[in-house]
């Protein structure tokens, strides 16, 4: 996986991207519908991964286990080093293993977001409206870079499926809203079933306005390769003097999210513990001071993946590997549902199908990367409950 081929989704599909952004939100719509309505039914802890064990046995609980783990620790990986472009683009790797580190330490001294973890969403919206509102006031340069078919950034209606499959990484968090791990935090499904889909609708309206302010003032080709896209925005609009806001904004938006995308390592890991699917103590999760080992584990496996892969590499990875773990999901959901409201049964398969197609539009090295990952889950497992019962 070379870093000169980015894989962002300007980058597979130019300006039908925004496009490819409606595919993601209906695949994610359904998803969390399924996944919502699923865990109404399953009342047990474990979030989706308990009814994927449950529902379609062994082996696919082991693949969907090290696909959401695996998935979660890239995405963390992505989030850091893009944040480290950010804040000392010289020296992103060492930036970026620094922050994982820093959220790690977070989670395992027992740390939470909490009630006010929403709070710097009001600063980061304020940002990026200000941040729009002069990309589409200020005239873009006279030549802006247009790439030839063939090369990242071209428009090519054919990498639509594609770039879906990367824009999915940025919704990829709302199963924490739709099926929670833990049953104390799950919200009544009268709430779920208004909050959800205007979540989803307003992240949908987020991402074209941004993506459209960066097209005006960049273009595809630039996009594509553009480590810190908001911050070559500004320059290309002679707006510098906004870049410390920016940089603020960066923080406060994916700081949070990195803690969060680690948290879930967590959490996946406490589920396949409880579950019995690896003959683990129990003690690890529950056990007196926490499950901070867990904290430290995800957090190296995040690091390894940042210096390995790099975000980009990591983002795609992250996408392919959490699109398969919904397509668990989603199968999963439907068998809890087939008894119930049809409409999230429908939601689930519809998900499913459009799982499947999305992650199979990655390029093939990460589909053989997400495949070896799924693989290795089933043999750990196996070998696990085999010789250390």
């Amino acid at each position: 996986m070379s870093s000169s081929a980015p894989r962002r989704p300007a980058a597979l599909a130019g300006r039908w991207y925004l496009p490819a952004l409606l595919l993601t939100a209906l695949a994610t719509t359904c998803f969390v519908i399924g996944s919502a309505g699923a865990a109404a039914w399953h009342a047990e802890p474990g979030g989706s991964y308990a009814y994927i064990r449950d529902q379609l046995g062994p082996v696919p609980g082991r693949m969907a286990a090290a696909l959401v783990l695996a998935g979660r620790a890239a995405a963390a990986a992505a989030i850091a080093g893009a944040l480290a472009h950010y804040l000392l683009p010289s020296h992103p790797m060492v930036v970026a293993v620094v922050l994982i580190a820093l959220a790690t330490a977070f989670n395992a001294a027992g740390l939470r977001l909490g009630r006010w973890g929403w709070l710097p969403v009001v600063f980061v919206v304020l940002v990026l409206g200000l941040v729009v509102a002069t990309a589409f006031a200020i005239e873009p340069p006279a030549a802006v870079p247009v790439a030839p078919p063939g090369q990242a950034g071209a428009d090519d209606v054919r990498g639509m499926s594609a770039a879906a499959a990367v824009a999915f990484f940025h919704f990829a968090g709302f199963e924490r809203l739709a099926s929670p791990v833990t049953l104390s935090d799950r919200f009544p499904q009268r709430v779920l079933r208004i909050a959800l889909p205007l979540v989803v609708l307003l992240a949908l309206a987020a991402q074209l306005v941004v993506g459209l302010a960066l097209l005006r003032q960049l273009g595809p080709a630039r996009l594509a390769i553009s480590p810190a896209p908001l911050l070559d925005l500004l320059v290309a609009a002679d707006a510098t003097a906004l870049a410390p806001l920016v940089v603020l904004a960066a923080v406060a938006a994916m700081a949070p999210m990195l803690v969060v995308a680690l948290a879930g390592v967590r959490a996946g890991a406490s589920a396949v513990i409880r579950g019995r699917d690896v003959p683990l103590r129990i003690s690890l999760v529950t056990g007196p001071r926490g499950p901070w080992r867990l904290d430290v584990v995800g957090g190296g496996v995040a690091a390894v993946f940042v210096v390995a892969l790099g975000p980009v590499h990591s983002l795609q990875l992250a996408a392919c590997c959490l699109l398969f773990y919904y397509a668990f999901a989603s199968a999963g959901a439907r068998l809890v549902l087939l008894d119930g409201p049809s409409w999230p049964m429908r939601s689930a398969c519809l998900g499913m199908g459009l799982a499947v197609i999305l992650a199979m539009s990655s390029p093939v090295p990460y589909l053989v990367a997400t495949v070896a990952i799924a693989g290795s889950g089933v043999a750990l497992g196996t070998l696990m409950n085999r010789w250390w019962r």
